[in-house]
């Protein structure tokens, strides 16, 4: 899968193997590239809805990716901290993200997880 300058720019700073949590996934291009050139063995895609949520499952299924785990939710709230090393909180408003991030207890903790935040 080929993807936009943007999003080679992010996964570029995920560290090879790192488990992933992709925060508003939308299509699901990135955990896709991020499993496919192995970077990633293992990511979570959330999304708050569920219409991009289906259009995910439908770029994995085309993809053959496996290794990508959907999940409906707002934010951080469906993702406990032992799950994840790198959280990507991308293409959103910067407002959203400080919401995302605020509302997630567990961030306050260390080791906290590497943030790739791109508004």
């Amino acid at each position: 899968m080929t993807v936009s300058h943007r999003l080679s720019a992010i996964a570029s700073l995920v560290p090879k193997g790192a488990r992933v949590c992709d925060i508003g996934t939308d299509h699901a291009y990135l955990p896709i590239y991020l499993v496919q050139t192995g970077v990633a063995f293992h990511v979570i895609a959330t999304d708050l809805n569920e219409k991009p949520l289906r259009i995910a499952a439908q770029n994995l299924q085309k993809s053959g990716v496996s290794g990508v785990e959907l999940r409906l939710g707002d934010g951080l709230s469906v993702v406990r901290r032992e799950e994840t090393d790198v959280i990507v909180l991308a293409g959103m408003g910067g407002e959203v993200i400080s919401g995302i991030l605020s509302r997630c207890n567990w961030l306050r903790t260390l080791p906290a997880p590497l943030l790739i935040l791109q508004p």
